[in-house]
């Protein structure tokens, strides 16, 4: 009987991995396109456009819900490699955005026997550099929602890959805040695309 219960831990967990349920860890690269506008008091500039890269990792833990479906939080940090700059009468300003943290919960549900697809809705907070036409540099941090959707391709081993496609919306945030006598605003969408591959504990 002892030993029985000291092997209970192990039955548990084998059959919490057998229906879906446990933690992960993973990485991911992609490509990027974000659209902005800077305004100016009442005058906006749109943005000189450039498409850019991002690679990070991410951590999750997902439980089953329902028969065929599964819910799962997951923690992220990319670091983001573009700029976009924005002309005006004083020449060009440069944006840069250099890292973000993102929180979001996902719900999956089964296609067939090795495929999921799952939709996305969570939070981030990105780090953006500006650089005016001066050359003042300063920081700030933007928050954002977000929302995308995705398919998950498992193996027999506890490597899942997946592909991805999300939107994501941030705040408006003030830039360039060193110059006092300059009220700059500027608003960020992104649109990304991304593939990755986790270990499933």
């Amino acid at each position: 009987m002892k030993y029985k219960l000291m092997l209970l831990p192990f039955f548990m967990m084998g059959h919490a991995m057998a229906q879906g349920q446990g933690a992960y860890l993973g990485f991911k690269a992609g490509v990027e396109s974000i659209s902005s506008e800077l305004t100016e008091e009442n005058v906006a500039f749109d943005s000189i456009g450039q498409d850019g890269s991002v690679l990070g990792g991410y951590i999750g833990y997902q439980i089953p819900f329902m028969s065929e479906s599964k819910i799962g939080l997951e923690a992220e940090r990319l670091h983001h490699d573009f700029r976009l700059g924005y002309t005006d009468a004083e020449g060009t300003q440069r944006m840069e955005m250099t890292t973000s943290n993102s929180i979001s919960t996902l719900l999956k549900t089964r296609f067939s026997d090795q495929t999921n697809v799952y939709l996305r809705l969570g939070i981030v907070q990105s780090k953006l550099e500006f650089t005016s036409a001066a050359g003042e540099i300063s920081e700030e941090n933007v928050n954002a929602a977000m929302g995308g959707f995705g398919v998950e391709f498992q193996n027999e081993t506890d490597m899942t890959f997946r592909m991805e496609y999300r939107f994501t919306a941030y705040d408006e945030v003030n830039a360039f805040v060193l110059d006092e006598e300059v009220n700059l605003t500027t608003e960020l969408n992104s649109h990304s695309f991304s593939i990755g591959a986790h270990y499933r504990f």
